[in-house]
């Protein structure tokens, strides 16, 4: 990997997540309150998922796929917003 191949726009897209955590974690006092507030959007946007696919289908199981789906995607792009949580949790 040579100077070329660097792009500014991936790592821009890791910091400011993580700045923004980092802020709202010295604000919510804690390590476990900023934990919640990182987590608490993937939890309450997977159960609309479920609730929605389970209204438009009428089959409970679809939903629960969706919903877990909907989960485990937001799930996997949570690492730089709890770096900085705790982090800033750390330091409130």
């Amino acid at each position: 990997m040579d100077v070329s191949d660097f792009n500014p726009a991936l790592l821009a897209t890791n910091i400011r997540p993580a700045g923004g955590r980092f802020v709202g974690g010295k604000k919510s006092g804690g390590v476990g309150a900023a934990l919640i507030a990182v987590f608490a959007p993937a939890v309450v946007f997977a159960m609309t998922l479920f609730a929605f696919a389970t209204l438009l289908t009428g089959v409970p199981v679809l939903g629960a796929l969706v919903g877990a789906g909907g989960l485990f995607v937001l799930l996997a792009e949570i690492g730089p917003l709890l770096v900085g949580a705790i982090v800033g949790g750390a330091l409130a």
